[in-house]
């Protein structure tokens, strides 16, 4: 916390605590962006797993259930990898691969009701447009560093 200033340095000291705030935020919020990701990844994992226990060899013949929990499960992984903080993810940064599993995950979303009656058209559009919004969100993640869907630029260097 900045101690309140007055005087001929009010404002430049001011703005020398905002950027010092605004940074603690910044470590706030990725600590809980990254904690948010591990959890989303776990669950989408298990789900994976537990479709893939359920219906064991029979997904084979469903190529679609086969794609969808294929998609699901690597965009668990890719939130997982997100969260680790100590290990070396390769030439991703942790948003960046949160962004790959929003994609995939988004992509997984509508899959389930491909193939459906047209009772299901509604649905299924309701759904491909909840999945197309998330791999949007992650194509930003991943090419444009949250541009779009940040306040900030999530590579920006600080001052």
């Amino acid at each position: 916390m900045c101690p309140a200033r007055t005087g001929e340095y009010a404002l430049h000291f001011i703005t020398d605590c905002d950027r010092h705030d605004i940074r603690e935020v910044s470590a706030v919020n990725e600590t809980q962006n990254r904690q948010i990701g591990t959890v989303a990844g776990v669950f989408a994992v298990l789900v994976s797993l537990g479709v893939t226990a359920l219906v064991g060899s029979a997904m084979v013949q469903h190529p679609v259930l086969l794609a969808q929990v294929g998609l699901l499960g690597a965009g668990g992984i890719a939130h997982l990898l997100g969260g680790l903080d100590s290990v070396r993810t390769g030439p991703l940064t942790w948003y960046q691969w949160q962004g790959v599993g929003n994609i995939c995950i988004g992509l997984s979303l509508p899959l389930g009701f491909v193939g459906q009656s047209s009772t299901y058209l509604l649905v299924l559009f309701v759904t491909a447009l909840g999945g197309v919004s998330l791999a949007a969100m992650g194509v930003d993640l991943l090419a444009f560093h949250g541009r779009y869907t940040r306040e900030e630029r999530l590579n920006a260097r600080p001052e």
